[in-house]
């Protein structure tokens, strides 16, 4: 178990869209002052209002900034009940 000090960030916007220049910012500073961990689409209420794609985007974006930084943990709730549909045939 790692001991130390997580933030579970938000998830800011611009525009009615994902600010990911904002996302890098805040995990930037997060970072600068000695955080331990980040958690990406956590407990801070954004999740319902992500599709799965934006989910994931944040997540990954969270974690390339993270790597080799701090630990990066991923949230993994949703109220999104749309299954997200790789080809064509889905509905």
């Amino acid at each position: 178990m790692n001991s130390g000090c997580y933030t579970a960030i938000t998830t800011p916007y611009k525009n009615g869209a994902v600010d990911y220049e904002g996302l890098e910012k805040l995990v930037a500073f997060q970072i600068q002052n000695g955080i331990t961990g980040i958690l990406a689409v956590g407990t801070t209420g954004e999740s319902p209002v992500l599709n799965w794609d934006e989910h994931n985007k944040v997540i990954e974006a969270v974690a390339d900034k993270t790597k080799n930084q701090c630990i990066c943990i991923a949230g993994t709730g949703s109220n999104n009940t749309r299954i997200p549909c790789r080809n064509r045939t889905c509905r």
